[in-house]
């Protein structure tokens, strides 16, 4: 790291910029196709549909979708996915607004572990974030792979015209954060609003 500091602070979206409640998600799924929690997540998740989906495995939104469907046994729009999707996220207003303010003198950027359905329909899922972020909300299925690997990182450096070395990455993910440290970005583990306000004093980077 540089005695100049960060120029861009990253953030991850699930459990920072919201809180992620997969239980939430797993019971709209559950209701529309008729099978229980349990069966949904070991189908879609715990099969490594998902992991997949974040990594690249599927092109665009209406292939995941369908595969999607697959997976789940029932049909699903993509009305009926968003829905599911949205259930299990609540906005941290007062994160929204941190972020917000960084911006007025850093690059900001978001990356998350997502597929293409989730960058296709982030203005009516996470508004607050596509308004935000624009054209640097990164989801993992673009680079082909996803946190942790340092790839992602470094990419997404490149992205932004930067090397890590200028970059501050914020996950609440402990091995997400050990990732973009041996990346080279300097990383912290968001544990909360007021550690990372905390945090960020300590780097001269308070808003």
């Amino acid at each position: 790291m540089t005695d100049a500091g960060p120029r861009a602070i990253i953030f991850d979206m699930d459990g920072v910029l919201c809180a992620y409640d997969l239980r939430a998600r797993l019971d709209v799924l559950a209701r529309h196709a008729g099978t229980s929690r349990a069966q949904v997540h070991a189908a879609v998740w715990g099969s490594g549909f998902e992991d997949g989906a974040d990594q690249g495995r599927y092109g665009d939104a209406a292939s995941y979708l369908e595969a999607f469907s697959a997976r789940l046994g029932a049909p699903l729009t993509r009305e009926q996915w968003i829905a599911a999707r949205k259930a299990a996220m609540t906005p941290k207003s007062d994160m929204l607004s941190l972020a917000r303010a960084l911006s007025a003198r850093l690059t900001v950027a978001m990356l998350t572990n997502n597929g293409p359905a989730t960058e296709d329909a982030l203005p009516d899922l996470f508004p607050e974030t596509a308004a935000l972020f624009g054209e640097r909300a990164f989801f993992s299925w673009r680079f082909a792979t996803k946190k942790p690997d340092v790839a992602i990182y470094r990419a997404l450096a490149g992205r932004l015209g930067l090397p890590p070395s200028a970059c501050l990455f914020i996950d609440d993910k402990a091995r997400n954060v050990e990732g973009a440290r041996a990346a080279g970005m300097r990383a912290l583990r968001f544990a909360g609003e007021a550690a990372l306000l905390d945090d960020l004093a300590r780097l001269g980077l308070a808003p």
